[in-house]
């Protein structure tokens, strides 16, 4: 199976570290992105999703690439294990931009046993602690660089949630998403509360 082009990699939905910055400005954007794709774990960056790596040419991140929508890679997760990952950005309709990385669930699922996730009854604590854990960890690393309003950890979670709206009502209780707060020069982590 190849990490990029077989039909299934990219598919079922993506399990995200979606961090909101505000719009008008990519200054941010662009040293989030080139932090990341310098990292030692994250191997990229790549145009095809349908040509492995090995098929097609690494590139270097470059501002010029923010016009380029969906940038990919491969991740090496705790343990060794390698798997497919993207970057987007989201465009909130000039309230704020959201800087995406992504693993899609299939490519998930060739490192973790991720069954039916979300849809499912089963117990999937075990690898979303490691995931969960890992997000965490590069959100806090790349505020250094490039700080940001809010990071969400989870699935799918660009956008469900606001800094806007946890500084006028504070933290939510209940919540599907790890969230990373700012607090002057440190990130606060709120985990999830809930399993979906």
């Amino acid at each position: 199976m190849g990490v990029f082009s077989d039909e299934e990699v990219w598919t079922g939905g993506f399990y995200e570290l979606a961090l909101e910055y505000p719009s008008g400005t990519d200054d941010h954007l662009i040293q989030a992105l080139t932090a990341l794709w310098h990292r030692q774990d994250i191997a990229g960056c790549y145009l095809k999703q349908d040509l492995d790596p090995e098929d097609q040419p690494k590139l270097q991140f470059e501002p010029s690439m923010l016009a380029l929508g969906h940038l990919h890679g491969v991740t090496t997760l705790p343990g060794g294990m390698q798997v497919a990952c993207g970057t987007c950005l989201v465009r909130d309709g000039g309230a704020s931009d959201w800087l995406v990385l992504y693993f899609p669930m299939s490519a998930l699922g060739t490192a973790f046993p991720v069954g039916g996730f979300p849809f499912d009854s089963e117990d999937h604590e075990a690898w979303r602690a490691i995931v969960d854990t890992w997000l965490r960890d590069l959100g806090r690393n790349l505020f250094q660089t490039a700080p940001f309003r809010l990071g969400l950890v989870g699935f799918e979670t660009s956008g469900v949630l606001r800094a806007a709206e946890i500084a006028n009502s504070g933290l939510p209780q209940s919540r599907h998403a790890g969230l990373l707060v700012p607090t002057g020069d440190a990130v606060e982590w709120h985990p999830r509360t809930e399993a979906g």
